[in-house]
């Protein structure tokens, strides 16, 4: 088994298919507007819906994150 940082555990997450948004801005107000236009326009018109699984989140710190 790999070694992780301390406070960090694997998970493992089953097939899914993902959809990748950019948030560029201010954080984290520009991450909370991308979600709610995730959640408001494109859910409804995708033909996707929602999986109960992790959401990932990459680049939180820069003022360009993709989730």
């Amino acid at each position: 088994m790999e070694s992780y940082p301390e406070g960090f555990e694997q998970l493992q997450i089953s097939s899914h298919t993902w959809a990748v948004f950019e948030a560029i801005g201010e954080m984290p107000e520009t991450l909370l507007k991308t979600w709610e236009r995730v959640y408001t326009e494109w859910f409804p018109t995708s033909g996707y819906l929602f999986a109960q699984a992790p959401e990932i989140i990459k680049g939180i710190n820069d003022t360009k994150t993709e989730i």
